[in-house]
């Protein structure tokens, strides 16, 4: 359920204890356990979101780390390879530099 459906939610069972109320604004006793145990329903399913939402950060965490990895390793061959490159030209310009001077 996404963020948007839980408020949603939540806001019609407000609206559903709100209209539990009797006229002088006083609760009756049989809709006072009946609100206490949609406030227990509504803190369990909070209670259980959270959860799952740290269950999904550190899945994402995870899959980041590894992705991170990855790209760190492929830039570090990019590199190896460029410094090589740049060695293999700094060769040859000599190589060149030393066959005009010759």
């Amino acid at each position: 359920m996404d963020v948007e459906a839980e408020i949603l939610d939540i806001k019609l069972r407000i609206q559903a204890l709100e209209a539990t109320l009797s006229p002088e604004g006083v609760v009756m006793r049989s809709d006072k356990a009946e609100i206490t145990a949609d406030i227990a329903d509504i803190r369990t399913e909070v209670s259980q979101n959270i959860a799952a939402l740290g269950d999904e950060l550190a899945g994402l965490r995870g899959q980041t780390d590894e992705h991170l990895e990855m790209v760190r390793s492929s830039i570090g061959r990019r590199l190896d390879l460029l410094l090589c490159e740049t060695l293999d030209l700094a060769t040859r310009i000599d190589r060149l530099l030393e066959r005009d001077g010759a």
